[in-house]
């Protein structure tokens, strides 16, 4: 079985994901080569005197998803597990970081856009600070970071831009505490 390869381009949080075999992705590239180059120019034309932000760029092969940030996430037979402690000063902090955490891992590595709430709820509970009467609404206050979408027993999410970013910065803390200590 061939491994899926994926490149996401942010360009000022345009982005332009593409996925699938490495051949695939290759072709793609070329085939966007002078849209990306063109937004590249455009971009730099616009923030002429303005320090350049770095245009991020990843590729990831999921053939070892175990290397997918070891200090935070165990992963296994296309389950994830969070590791590291979660930080938040409150519930509602925690679980939305949670859900960060969760989702962020399910689409980088497992490329699982929408998840179920439910498998969001098994991890506050393994961490011990699942709040059954709060739960979804701790999310759905978290507007910009998730879509929220189905019905009362069957609900999924789906994070935003914004809560891409979001997690990313979140790594980015506790991989400077595991650093540090």
């Amino acid at each position: 079985m061939e491994s899926e390869t994926r490149i996401r381009i942010s360009i000022q949080n345009g982005e332009l994901e593409i996925s699938g075999s490495e051949a695939f992705v290759r072709e793609q590239i070329e085939s966007f080569k002078d849209l990306i180059v063109e937004a590249l120019q455009k971009t730099k034309r616009a923030e002429s005197g303005k320090p350049q932000t770095p245009i991020r760029t990843t590729l990831t092969t999921p053939e070892n998803p175990g290397d997918f940030h070891p200090h935070v996430y165990a992963i296994a037979d296309e389950k994830v597990s969070i590791i590291a402690n979660i930080p938040g000063d409150s519930i509602p902090k925690r679980t939305v970081n949670t859900a960060l955490l969760y989702l962020y891992a399910k689409v980088m590595v497992l490329n699982q856009e929408e998840v179920p709430l439910d498998e969001i709820k098994e991890v506050c509970r393994s961490h011990g600070f699942y709040d059954s009467k709060q739960f979804t609404s701790h999310l759905k206050a978290a507007k910009p970071y998730f879509v929220i979408k189905g019905s009362r027993k069957n609900y999924s999410a789906r994070m935003t831009v914004p809560g891409r970013q979001q997690a990313e910065q979140l790594l980015a803390s506790i991989e400077d505490i595991n650093a540090s200590a």
